[in-house]
């Protein structure tokens, strides 16, 4: 996931340039990024979060979700856009996206689970939760959403109905939970101060405990590709570990990033 700071900066350029890097296209730490397009959106915006998939940027901030057609980088164009009700300030400020079904993680105001199969109409098909829950960072895998709940760890929620999703598991004993990503049968976590938490959900009814390492901050971000983890570890910069074994993560190199 693709989580820059850009507060209240109306625009989509700077999540479509990470997004590129994230994707894996060669940026040498001599080239220089060039704006190639942006878009700004009419209402107020904050991107605090963007899923790309495709041709579609998904983009989640205050305003709620909205989706850009981004076939043409030099000319992103807004399909639809779903709006948190209630006041105009309110946000997600992370999201998932799996085939027709997206969420956002909107802290004290919940879960909500949404239908992008039309994406020029995303539509709110439930809210998951209840008051004194915070939501933030999740994914989706097949009928399950993992999300981070903070102090209260990291729950499965069964969307096989995703009208009427139930809570599958819950693994509690996390420090404070932003993130998480999946890889395998683990799920990565992104766990504040406790670090990097990794935990075996081969079963989502049951899921496990595995372990955690500490990391250089606190852990609000993660993203795992093959055998290696990077966790963005607040102010401290970056972590990355070698997760080849999952029960026993080492760490081989961090970044301060405070001068950047």
């Amino acid at each position: 996931m693709i989580r820059p700071s850009v507060r209240p900066v109306h625009v989509l350029m700077v999540l479509l340039v990470a997004g590129a890097a994230i994707a894996g296209l060669p940026i040498d730490q001599d080239d220089h990024l060039e704006d190639v397009g942006q878009y700004v959106p009419p209402w107020f915006a904050e991107l605090q979060d963007v899923e790309m998939v495709g041709d579609l940027a998904y983009v989640f901030g205050v305003g709620g979700l909205a989706i850009f057609d981004i076939s043409n980088p030099a000319l992103p164009v807004e399909l639809g856009r779903y709006e948190p009700p209630g006041h105009p300030y309110n946000r997600f400020y992370r999201g998932a996206v799996s085939g027709t079904r997206a969420c956002g993680g909107a802290r004290e105001d919940l879960l909500a689970i949404l239908d992008i199969s039309n994406p020029t109409f995303p539509q709110l098909m439930s809210v998951h939760g209840t008051t004194g829950q915070s939501y933030e960072g999740a994914t989706i895998a097949g009928d399950y959403i993992y999300a981070c709940r903070h102090d209260q760890g990291l729950e499965i929620v069964d969307i096989t109905n995703p009208l009427v999703p139930v809570t599958a598991s819950q693994i509690t004993g996390l420090v404070n939970s932003w993130d998480v990503v999946l890889s395998g049968q683990y799920a990565f976590v992104a766990d504040g101060a406790g670090g990097l938490a990794i935990v075996d959900i081969t079963d989502p009814q049951q899921p496990v405990w595995v372990t955690s390492a500490t990391t250089s901050g606190n852990a609000v971000d993660i993203e795992v590709s093959g055998t290696t983890a990077v966790v963005c570890s607040g102010s401290a910069g970056i972590d990355i570990f070698d997760v080849g074994d999952p029960t026993n993560p080492v760490l081989v190199g961090s970044a301060n990033t405070s001068e950047l």
